[in-house]
């Protein structure tokens, strides 16, 4: 009988060996190559494998699937504002025109009531630098885009801010003659490194137009079913050209979130327990910069697993 106890113990003994060599030799078969570690943006990169674990868990060194960060990814939005301008001169004659007469501003003490009162006793801070206005002169009545460019200088984390456009006609014998204006198509993008869309467009703003000494019937709010909408900013006829006059179009109350918390980084699983054996993986790096790439081969049945790291330098 103490026979029998000795083989079986030898026996099972022998099992969980077998069983030990069989699950290191998973793990250790396990390796991962690249043909090559310098590619350029738009370039994928293949990964091949050799052997077999059960688990495979890619991290591309990106942000929220970097294998190195230990805290949340937090990103700033840039919320660009953009629109197209238009000018037509002035049909009277007078030396020269009146420059600077659109501006493009923001306000944070702004009440929210449309009146010229309200309007003048808040601070506008003019940003019109930032953008590309249409010329005035021999070459106008062009519509030319703005560009779109970054507020985020001028606006403060969860603010409610206001963007406007502040139309000015000086007397015309000393300043020269006014121009209509003509806005269209405004709009605003927002892009992080997490993604980018195109969060407002014109009538998102929801303007509000205001005249000051100008005419009801001169300059508004406009649309055409083939341009679409638009801002029209003009002065009175030559019977008023001694007075100083202002339109604006206001924006709605604006707030934006510039911070967003994305959270840890995680991992992409490229291979379950049930697949069969990954032979190769490939993934494309839309931007330059130096990637630490990780595969994490886990052993389903025992828990251990092993990591595998290769630099991949992306280059313009």
């Amino acid at each position: 009988m103490k026979t029998y106890k000795f083989y079986f113990i030898i026996m099972i003994a022998g099992l969980f060996m077998s069983c030990d060599k069989e699950e290191s030799s998973v793990l250790d078969g396990f390796d991962v190559t690249v043909e090559k570690t310098s590619i350029h943006v738009g370039d994928s990169v293949v990964f091949t494998f050799s052997g077999n674990p059960g688990i495979i868990t890619f991290y591309s060194g990106l942000p929220l699937n970097d294998y190195y960060s230990s805290s949340d990814y937090i990103v700033e939005s840039h919320y660009k504002f953009g629109f197209g301008t238009f000018v037509f001169n002035p049909i009277y004659s007078f030396e020269g025109y009146q420059s600077n007469q659109l501006r493009v501003v923001i306000s944070h003490d702004f009440n929210g009531n449309y009146t010229v009162e309200d309007i003048k006793n808040a601070t506008w801070q003019d940003v019109t630098e930032s953008f590309t206005l249409a010329d005035i002169g021999p070459t106008a009545e062009i519509l030319t885009p703005s560009g779109a460019h970054s507020i985020n200088a001028y606006i403060e984390e969860s603010e409610d801010f206001y963007i406007a456009f502040h139309y000015l006609s000086l007397p015309t014998a000393e300043n020269g003659g006014n121009s209509t204006w003509r806005i269209r198509n405004a709009y605003m993008l927002r892009e992080s490194p997490a993604s980018s869309s195109n969060y407002m467009v014109h009538t998102d703003f929801a303007w509000t137009f205001i005249r000051d000494g100008i005419a009801s019937n001169r300059g508004g709010l406009a649309t055409s079913a083939t341009l679409g909408p638009a801002i029209n900013m003009m002065a009175n006829t030559t019977a008023n050209t001694a007075t100083t006059l202002n339109a604006w179009a206001i924006s709605k109350k604006l707030n934006f979130t510039k911070f967003t918390n994305f959270g840890a980084s995680f991992g992409t699983a490229i291979k379950s327990l049930v697949d069969p054996p990954l032979q190769e993986y490939g993934f494309r790096y839309n931007s330059p910069g130096e990637y630490k790439v990780v595969f994490v081969a886990k052993d389903a049945v025992a828990g251990s697993k092993v990591m595998k790291e290769i630099t991949i330098n992306v280059a313009e």
